[in-house]
Parts: structure tokens; sequence; C-alpha cells
């Protein structure tokens, strides 16, 4: 009887500790979906995903991202509740968003070289100190490899390519988030 008492108390405690997951997944969720919507209406994102996904907020919102208020929703609340609801793919990274989650074919999130280019990438200004470190860092670091006899540049080739390129991605998104051109 005892055991059976003890074992019912572990289900319930498995049980509560599953909704606590699920809630604070949710609000994670909701907490994103503000972020990229925040920095959408500001032309602030970022990637491909991110220029993406401020075209479909524009032609949502009938080209109004300040009110939010079209024949779907009634404001801004209401398209983020909607879009976190239906939303459940998201994967984030510490220098953006992937909107594919377990999908993605990029497994090394640590090269975000790769992900610029994706459909399913959007970075916020909340992402931006994460890319200046990257910028700063494979500069640092191109500068030293300048600095080596010609004989190690060659075997270290691949090296200098993989740092080129998280520099060009750096500078791209960089540049789109700092850089905001708004059309008359």
């Amino acid at each position: 009887m005892m055991s059976l008492v003890y074992s019912q108390r572990g289900y319930e405690s498995m049980e509560e500790l599953i909704r606590l997951t699920e809630s604070f997944s949710e609000f994670m969720l909701s907490q994103t979906m503000e972020d990229m919507v925040t920095a959408a209406q500001d032309g602030a994102l970022a990637g491909k995903g991110g220029q993406n996904f401020i075209s479909k907020l524009t032609e949502i919102l009938s080209d109004d991202l300040t009110t939010g208020s079209t024949p779907h929703f009634n404001n801004m609340q209401e398209l983020l509740t909607f879009a976190a609801k239906h939303t459940n793919n998201f994967r984030g990274l510490s220098h953006g968003y992937c909107t594919k989650g377990a999908e993605c074919k990029v497994r090394n999130a640590a090269d975000p070289s790769h992900c610029v280019w994706c459909d399913s990438y959007i970075a916020t200004p909340r992402h931006l100190p994460h890319w200046i470190v990257i910028k700063k860092r494979c500069e640092a670091q191109l500068a030293g490899f300048d600095k080596f006899p010609s004989e190690l540049k060659q075997r270290f080739k691949a090296f200098s390519t993989a740092l080129n390129d998280n520099l060009e991605a750096a500078n791209i998104i960089i540049n789109q988030l700092t850089i905001k051109v708004k059309e008359a």
C-alpha cells in the first residue's frame, strides 16, 4: 500500500513538472515573439528570415506596424498571442532565432555564418552584442593569422576561411541591425 502511495505522488510530481515546463516554454515563446515584433516595428531585424519576417508582418498589418490594427487583429497583442500560440518551432540561439527548430539542418550553432543566409534565421538588436564579439574575435584572430609564415598559413587555410566566413556574416548582421534605411 505504501509503495502505491509513493508512486502516485511521483506521478503527480512529474505531471506538475511537465505543466511548469510547458508554461515556461509558452512564456519564452511569447517573449521571443514580442522581441521580434518590436524589432520589426523599428525596422531592426537581420538575417534572411528577419527580412522576410518584416515583409510578412508589413503585409499582415497593411503597412501599419505601429497600431497593429487589421481586419484580422484588433491590436499588436492579439497578433503576438496568435503567433505565439501557433508557433512551436523556435530555437533560441546566442546569435539569433532559428524558426525551423528540430528540422534545422545546421547543427553547428557555434559557427553562425551558415545561419545568416537561411530563410529561418532571425536576429534582433538583442543579439547585436554577440555579433560584435564575433566580429572583433575574428578580426583579432585573422590579424594573428597574417603574421604566420606562409607554410603555416597554407596548413591552416581552412581555419582562416572559417574566420573570414564568420567575419562576413558578422558584418552583414551588424549592418542590418544598425543601419535603418526607411523608404519615403
